[in-house]
Order: C-alpha cells, then sequence, then structure tokens
C-alpha cells in the first residue's frame, strides 16, 4: 500500500491521528483530529502542540514524557483522559533520532471504567 492510499484509509478512522516532527509541531492530523480540535487541518498543521494543543496543566506532564522519548528511555505511552484512550509514540530516523511522536486517541464507550480495567490486568499478571 503507497503513502496516499494510507493517508486515505486514515481519514476514514475513528481513531485520531497526529503527527509531529522533532519540535513537536504537527506535521499530519487527520480528520477526526481535525473536528476533535474544531480547526481546519491547514490550521492544525504547523502547530505547536505544547503550546497550542494541550491546556496549560497538562504541558508539564507532557513534556517530561516528550523529553523521556527523546533520550531513548521511552518508546510509547498510553493514558485514559477525558473519555478517551490516548496513545503516544516516539517517531525515529533512520539513525534512530528522535523524529517526533505519533498520537492516536479514541472515544472510549459510555460507562467505560479504566480504573476496573486496570486492576482486572493486574490481577490477570499475578
Amino acid at each position: 500500500m503507497d503513502p496516499l492510499e494510507m493517508t486515505a484509509l486514515a481519514e476514514h478512522f475513528q481513531t485520531g491521528i497526529l503527527v509531529t516532527d522533532a519540535e513537536l509541531r504537527v506535521v499530519y492530523a487527520n480528520a477526526f483530529e481535525s473536528d476533535f480540535y474544531r480547526l481546519p487541518r491547514e490550521e492544525l498543521v504547523g502547530r505547536d502542540i505544547m503550546a497550542q494543543c494541550h491546556k496549560p496543566k497538562s504541558r508539564q506532564t507532557v513534556q517530561a514524557m516528550v523529553d523521556r522519548m527523546r533520550t531513548g528511555e521511552l518508546e510509547e505511552h498510553a493514558k485514559f483522559a477525558v473519555g478517551q484512550l490516548i496513545r503516544y509514540k516516539a517517531r525515529r530516523d533512520d539513525n534512530g533520532e528522535f523524529a517526533g511522536i505519533i498520537r492516536t486517541r479514541m472515544w472510549l464507550p459510555e460507562g467505560f471504567d479504566a480504573a476496573s480495567v486496570g486492576a482486572a490486568r493486574l490481577q490477570d499478571s499475578e
């Protein structure tokens, strides 16, 4: 499948896909992300995710996660927030250097209890 076909496919996902460069500027956002931010894609691409996409109270936490990704200490992270599952994955260039992040998000079913799922996974691992 070529990149154009992949991009067309990503437009139909019921999952948000947002990709940044190493400076954390948006280089790609699918229609889900455009709808989420209520911005045309042309206005979303180029934005600094730290300054323009994250609320001030979450910036320090997100920056710490990104710093760990830059050093290679962390490759991916997932969290439940605001009725969503949000996943972050480090992008690496051909030399293994940090090239940005891929963030996906999806709405969780109403009534979904992340704490219960987490507790059940802990019990399964014992």
